[in-house]
């Protein structure tokens, strides 16, 4: 057990600093604290004596977790913004809001209060603030700690329902919304940070928990974490098995089938080949480098097409690249199985399974990566598992059965692989989507907790008014769900799904 009073000095000497010049600790079985230079620290050097010895006691003895930082605490902007909520006449609420909007919003912010004789009330509402914080975050580690009588020591704070932090958004509500981004509202290349922190304080005050960032079109990831959290929002980083892979290897087809495949579909379809060990091994080293380098700053990182695309196509035209090649030689015989051997169960089968073996493998690696960066790992879902309704016509194409793509995300799930899921349930006939919702609901069943279904506000399959969100996230919370998923091609949401959002987040 550790008592409060330490992580909270701790904290407040140390944590209250920028998000990266130190880095905390607490060892609840000794009853100590400690803290080591953090990469942004203006002078490591300072610690040279000692530092190898206090890496080596966090490494060699047991009991020692890092504190998160203010922003993982959601201790930012948002506490001084809940302040004038709370505390200031509507006019001074405005000038904070617009102290927040530029540099030296702090300093502007603490001059302001003392002009006002507030800033008594601020600091206990500060540390009031800091404390409710890390206790909440100690429940949640389920780290025992005993409090003392000082004062202060047992306050706590009631946010305001108005300005609720995303992330803390469940004290209202369980229900969680979050959003598929592109970052597609940005029109500023070069100087992105205020659009991304806009946008994202409007999805956080909407009651928006976490935002889900396409990294190829993020523009800057540094910009979007500092606006994410910023606004209290959780980040997760959203790549897929070609990301960053330095040519590489599509599936492979002769030029009369890639013919006769448009003339049949209406489309040529060459993506990623997720047997080729290529993609494999660049899209790991792209994913290890990304979680070194951002693993503080996201709270996951989330797997999209991770499969081999597009099961109705596959049946036909199964990949002919040399890595599918040396598969099919050593189990059939042949290089390129023909349609009457296709056809035959135990060559189907042995087809299906390595497409399932070659995918999971690349889960099963993630998991150890994120795990080793105390990340959640998540992913988007291909709606029709096995066998649900789905659109086979153009210009959808199918979408699924996700195992024969490879993505057996139920058995991920059961194996403790993946940490959440987000089936892409886009239908825009409300029949269709629940027949969809009721099989996943059948599916993760006894791991419901896991499962947040993914609504489409606008997508490939067409676009659903905010009437018909209400009635999608009505039967997902009905079927006690923990949330959905919002994807929205424009990433532009208008007032009337904001308010969507607000009703079932507040």
């Amino acid at each position: 057990m550790i008592e409060f009073e330490k992580v909270f000095d701790l904290f407040t000497d140390l944590g209250m600093s920028e998000a990266d010049y130190y880095v905390l600790y607490i060892n609840a079985t000794s009853n100590e604290t400690l803290f080591l230079p953090g990469g942004a620290h203006p002078d490591p050097g300072v610690f040279e004596e000692d530092l190898e010895e206090l890496e080596k006691r966090i490494e060699e003895e047991p009991g020692w977790i890092k504190l998160p930082n203010k922003y993982e605490l959601n201790l930012g902007n948002r506490v001084p913004k809940r302040f004038a909520d709370e505390h200031l006449e509507p006019d001074d609420c405005d000038l904070v809001y617009d102290f927040f909007r530029s540099r030296g919003a702090y300093r502007n912010f603490r001059n302001f209060l003392d002009r006002l004789g507030k800033t008594d009330e601020w600091y206990k509402f500060e540390e009031n603030a800091i404390r409710e914080a890390l206790k909440q975050w100690l429940r949640d580690e389920e780290i025992e700690f005993s409090e003392s009588d000082r004062p202060g020591s047992q306050a706590t704070l009631q946010p305001s329902p108005s300005d609720t932090p995303a992330s803390t958004s469940t004290a209202t509500s369980s229900f969680q919304v979050k959003i598929w981004d592109h970052c597609r509202y940005v029109t500023n290349k070069n100087r992105p940070y205020d659009e991304m922190a806009r946008h994202l304080e409007t999805m956080a005050k909407a009651g928006v928990s976490t935002t889900i960032i396409y990294m190829p079109e993020v523009i800057s990831l540094d910009d979007y974490c500092r606006a994410a959290a910023a606004a209290g929002l959780k980040v997760e980083a959203r790549i897929f098995p070609a990301w960053q892979v330095e040519n590489p290897v599509n599936r492979t087809l002769p030029e009369h089938d890639l013919a006769e495949m448009e003339r049949r579909f209406g489309i040529r379809l060459a993506k990623t080949c997720a047997n080729h060990p290529h993609n494999r091994d660049g899209f790991l080293a792209a994913a290890r480098s990304l979680v070194e380098k951002y693993s503080g700053r996201l709270a996951a990182i989330h797997l999209d097409f991770i499969r081999n695309d597009n099961a109705v196509l596959l049946m036909d035209y199964p990949c002919q690249c040399d890595a599918c090649q040396a598969l099919y030689q050593r189990y059939f015989g042949c290089p390129i199985p023909d349609a009457a051997m296709r056809s035959q169960p135990a060559v189907l089968y042995k087809m299906l399974a390595l497409r399932n073996a070659n995918v999971t493998a690349l889960v099963r690696t993630m998991r150890e990566l994120t795990r080793e960066y105390d990340l959640d790992l998540t992913i988007a879902a291909r709606a029709n598992y096995l066998n649900s309704l789905d659109i086979t016509a153009p210009p959808v194409w199918g979408l699924g059965p996700a195992v024969l793509e490879g993505q057996d995300w139920v058995e991920w799930v059961d194996e403790g692989l993946i940490d959440a899921v987000y089936p892409m349930n886009y239908h825009t006939n409300l029949d269709l989507f629940q027949a969809v919702l009721n099989d996943h609901l059948r599916l993760l069943t006894p791991q419901l907790g896991k499962l947040f279904s993914g609504v489409g506000v606008s997508s490939s399959m067409g676009a659903n008014d905010p009437a018909a969100i209400a009635a999608r996230l009505e039967a997902v919370q009905a079927a006690g769900l923990p949330g959905a998923v919002l994807f929205n091609k424009t990433n532009v949401y208008n007032d009337d799904y904001l308010a969507v959002i607000r009703d079932f987040t507040h």
